[in-house]
Formats: structure tokens, sequence, C-alpha cells
């Protein structure tokens, strides 16, 4: 029994997951900062007190922005700056008086401790301070909007600083020192380590500390581009809903839908969720072979700095290119959409009418001869015969009128 629990463990531990979890991780988070300062303590190497350093273990570190998937963070989503701190000191350290070295006796008594910690977020050129934080979840000083002024491959940094501080009553006991005692027999020198002083003062322990982190936003706009039929009017036998689709965000899922019936979804990412030994949760995306239920839908990235300002009003740049390919069955007017799902559980939608018409001849006559559906006929023009035999009259005219002229000549 234990074996097969051992199994179904290690089975679940290493499958990926569809989707990214991104609400689950937030709130497994939130509940593991309450063991966190102790999880990271008990990871900090520790070394025994002394009257010189009676620090055991002291540091400050950033863990990670929250939600993040890798290394990205989204503008939809503000994360939380997650960061941890902790120290063990010794409330009492001595130091005995050695009489034989006659060397002085130090106590240390642990007075009070500071911590001044300074966090600096940067993006864009913008710098923002969070000073003495006395919480280990933080909101990001930036907001979604500004956020959302990501260009392509833009970072935001979270550099953290600091130090403790460690006061201690110290005690010496000092001693010296007398090469001829006054306790000797009389010409007999008898050499002694004799208390002369006690002294008290405060003294500091200081303990610095650094960290820092870098994540790539996502945000901006998204740009939807209808590439077949791009007038939106197509041939029935031949029905394609094809877009290209640039944006700044990496898209793990994408869906066609063509009047309320789904034609087709594909992936091209799959999740692993897992955690650290401090018990915090993490998301890593794992690019996976394009998989479609339908094998008339394709799903593309292509990871490029691009600015397509032939379509589009703004002069934006883009990171990704996406190409999604599908085809469907249908005739008539079709309401055609496109909903795209990024990493963090954002979605983006663009809806297309599109018309997918019979062809027909003469303007009368369709290719399936059904008079009912002449709404859905492609309009063509009318043979005019008649101009054709205007052209050739025209063209035997100049003809003769050549072979008079050139015989003249000759």
């Amino acid at each position: 029994m234990k074996y097969f629990m051992l199994l179904f463990f290690l089975s679940n531990a290493f499958a990926l997951l569809p989707d990214p979890p991104i609400d689950n991780m937030t709130s497994l988070n939130s509940v593991a900062i309450a063991s966190l300062q102790g999880n990271f303590l008990s990871s900090l190497s520790k070394s025994l007190p002394t009257t010189n350093n009676p620090i055991e273990a002291a540091d400050a570190r950033l863990i990670k922005l929250d939600p993040s998937v890798d290394n990205f963070i989204s503008d939809k989503k503000p994360p939380k700056i997650l960061w941890v701190w902790a120290e063990n000191h010794a409330d009492e350290v001595n130091e005995a008086a050695d009489l034989q070295s006659c060397t002085d006796g130090i106590n240390l008594k642990f007075k009070s401790k500071t911590l001044s910690s300074l966090l600096s977020v940067s993006f864009i050129g913008v710098n923002k301070n969070i000073t003495d934080p006395t919480q280990l979840g933080l909101d990001l000083p930036f907001s979604s909007e500004e956020l959302s002024s990501a260009r392509p491959h833009d970072n935001l940094t979270v550099s953290l600083s600091g130090e403790f501080n460690f006061l201690y009553d110290r005690t010496v006991l000092h001693y010296r020192y007398l090469p001829c005692s006054e306790t000797g027999s009389e010409g007999i020198c008898v050499p002694s380590c004799d208390l002369y002083d006690i002294s008290s003062d405060v003294v500091s322990f200081s303990i610095p500390f650094s960290s820092n982190l870098s994540y790539e936003v996502e945000g901006g706009n998204v740009l939807f581009f209808l590439s077949s039929p791009v007038l939106r009017e197509q041939w029935y036998l031949n029905n394609k809903f094809n877009n290209i689709v640039f944006s700044n965000r990496v898209f793990y899922k994408s869906s066609a839908n063509v009047n309320g019936e789904d034609i087709g979804n594909a992936t091209a990412y799959l999740f692993n969720f897992h955690n650290d030994n401090f018990g915090i949760y993490y998301i890593e995306s794992i690019k996976s072979v394009n998989t479609s239920n339908n094998p008339r839908m394709e799903f593309k990235e292509d990871s490029v700095l691009v600015s397509p300002t032939q379509i589009e009003l703004n002069n934006d740049s883009f990171s990704y290119i996406y190409q999604i390919n599908s085809t469907y069955n249908g005739i008539g007017k079709n309401n055609a959409s496109l909903v795209l799902v990024d990493r963090f559980s954002n979605t983006f939608e663009i809806k297309e009418e599109i018309t997918s018409r019979f062809l027909s001849f003469n303007g009368n006559i369709n290719e399936n001869v059904r008079a009912d559906q002449d709404p859905v006929n492609r309009p063509s023009l009318l043979k005019k015969e008649d101009k054709i035999q205007n052209i050739i009259i025209t063209i035997g005219a100049i003809g003769v009128f050549l072979f008079i002229v050139l015989k003249k000549s000759f």
C-alpha cells in the first residue's frame, strides 16, 4: 500500500497541467507567508555565538513576485512583492577570564534589535521606494495602467537592501598580570593574575543584506488582423477563418467559434506547478507540440520584434506574432470569433461577420442552381458578346485600312 501511494504521489508531482493555476498559486502563497520566516531561518547556515559575534544567523531576501509565470508578470494582474527576513541571536554570551593566560572576562546581554530595509522598484526609468516595510507581502507600487505601457521585453526590477543592528550590554572584567604578588614570602616572587577593573558599555553588531529580482512585463494592446478572408467574403466550399495576432503577451490557448459552435481549440503550452523549500509555489510553462481537438485548426507562435504600421493607426511594437488558422462548414452570413488566453488567464477576443457564398454565372445562375439561395450568390457580370463582336469588326476595319495604305505605299 505504501509503495502504491508513493507511485501515486510521484505521478502527480511530475504531471503537467493543461492550464496555469494562477488563482490557486496566489491563494497557496498567501497561506505560506505565515510560515515563511520559520522556513527561511531553517535554511540559513548557523554559527556558534561568541562575544565577537553573538548572532547565530541573520539575512533578508526577495522571494518572488506573485502572481508570476516563469520570469513574467502581467499588467492586468499587478503582483505582490514577496520577501522575507529572519534572524536568531543569543540572549547572553559569556567568555570566562583565563587566569593562566590572564585574559579578560566578557559578558554580553541582549539589549535590542532593529531592522532597516529599503525596497526599490524600477520600471521604464521610474523608480519608487518602499522604506522599512512591515509585511512580507507588499503591493507593487506601480498600477495596472502604468504596467500596461510596457514595450517589448521591458523589465521591472526590484532591489532590496538594508541591515540588522543588534545592541548588547557588555561587561568586561579586566585582569592584569603581576610578576611578583604581594602574597609571596620575603625575597620570593609569585606571579598572579589580578582583577583590577570592571567596565560596562553598549556594543553594536551589524549584518548587511541585499537581494535583486527582475521580471519581464507583459502588457499593452493586442492587435488582431483577419488574414483570410481579408474582404470577409469567401467561397462556401473553402471557408477559412485565419487570423494573425500581434502581442507582447504569451498566449497558451486559442479557441475558434462560428455561430455559437466551437470549431476547434489548440494549446501551445503545458504547465508545471511546484513549491520550493520555503513553501512558496511557482508556475513554469513548458512549450508543447501544438495540440488541437480539430485537425483543421492550427496555432503557431513566433518570437520576433515587429512594428506593423501598415495595419494599425498607432506606432506600436510587438514581441510575438501568432497565426491561428481554422476552417469550417457553412453558407451565408456567419458570426466567427477567436478567443486567446494568456498565461495569467486573461482573455482577448475578436469577432467577425464573414459571408460564405455560392459562385454564380451570368448574374442569375449559381453553381448549385438554387433560386431560393439567391442572397448567398456571389454576384457576377452579365456576359456581353456584342462587345466582342464590335472589337472584331473594329479590328477588321483597321486591317482593311492598313492593307489599302500599305498597297499604295508599294
